[in-house]
């Protein structure tokens, strides 16, 4: 009798717990949201890299398909580490969006908002320009481990930019200066480079474009090392550059925010190396030349030593824009250091 008793009050409780929850009182199934998608329409294709917020997710293509997460998003097309384009959008989960990386309009096509050509890219009709030019050569590792070599490559290649930017302002003074610059590193148990000697070289001002570069080399603590590097310096050629009577009639009056961003960027890697022991952020007010791009004055802001302070303006004087009507442009960047 007992038994049953208990066996009647275990079924009577179920039945009143079920009454007092009620069916709508069962946890909420959450559907799973899907990220953004986004389709690229480009018409960049030869050697162009796709880079979504600064990170390189491969060839571009045009109707290739990305993946990313919501919220904002900066959209470029590089090649050789110039930025090509770039579109800034917001996106929102489960969401598709096309982002159009273009040059130049396609025929037939209206100007799509949001596209930013670069300012200084060949237009159709436009005559052709050839830049200077700076190409890193051999790194042979004499002394030290292995993978110090591909280490040293790699930085360097990203510092290719700013030393060409250093040259063109050399060039300035010196037309016509090239030539092979060949250096001896040493490099320190500490990752630190101890030595950047100048072994065979064009002139001074030239020769410290590839010096500075490498003395901000940063590589792993290990027992030290020494490798050889060059770099080749070539001037433009005269016969390809356009003339006056060549020119546009109508130079834009200032560079675009994406040449500016450009240029902070190609000169970031040196100003970073100016601190390797202390973070925060140095604020530069550039002033630059429209006759020729290059930078009049460089004040650097913030509460850095001394040395600091003439590190990071040496560095932000070799960014370069391309030539704009006005007389001087002038704008702030901070920098994280």
């Amino acid at each position: 009798m007992l038994r049953v008793c208990l066996l009647l009050l275990s079924v009577l409780s179920l039945v009143g717990c079920d009454r007092l929850l009620g069916a709508d009182d069962a946890p909420p199934v959450v559907a799973p949201v899907a990220p953004p998608q986004v389709t690229i329409a480009t018409n960049l294709l030869a050697g162009a890299t796709l880079y979504v917020d600064g990170q390189d997710r491969g060839p571009l293509t045009n109707g290739g398909r990305v993946t990313v997460g919501p919220g904002a998003h900066v959209f470029e097309a590089r090649r050789d580490d110039e930025i090509l384009a770039r579109v800034e959008r917001t996106l929102e989960s489960g969401t598709e969006a096309e982002v159009r990386l273009m040059t130049t309009t396609p025929p037939g096509a209206e100007p799509v908002a949001g596209t930013e050509p670069l300012a200084g890219a060949i237009r159709p009709g436009a005559a052709p320009v050839t830049r200077a030019t700076v190409a890193l050569g051999e790194i042979v590792l004499e002394e030290g481990r292995e993978a110090m070599a591909s280490e040293a490559r790699r930085a360097l290649r990203a510092r290719v930019r700013s030393i060409q930017g250093c040259y063109e302002r050399a060039l300035s003074s010196r037309p016509g200066a090239r030539g092979d610059v060949r250096l001896l590193v040493r490099v320190a148990p500490t990752g630190t480079v101890r030595s950047a000697e100048v072994v065979e070289g064009v002139d001074s001002e030239v020769d410290a474009c590839a010096r500075d570069a490498v003395r901000r080399l940063r590589f792993a603590r290990s027992d030290g090392g020494r490798f050889r590097t060059s770099f080749s310096f070539n001037p433009p050629s005269v016969e390809a550059a356009p003339s006056v009577e060549a020119a546009p009639s109508a130079a834009r009056p200032t560079p675009s925010r994406s040449e500016v961003v450009g240029a902070m960027r190609a000169v970031e890697p040196l100003v970073r190396a100016c601190s390797p022991g202390r973070h925060g952020t140095a604020s530069v007010r550039f002033t630059f030349r429209g006759s020729d791009g290059t930078v009049e004055s460089a004040p650097v802001s913030g509460d850095w030593p001394a040395e600091v302070v003439a590190c990071v303006e040496r560095a932000a004087m070799t960014a370069r824009l391309a030539p704009f009507s006005r007389e001087r442009f002038a704008v702030s960047y901070p920098f994280r250091l």
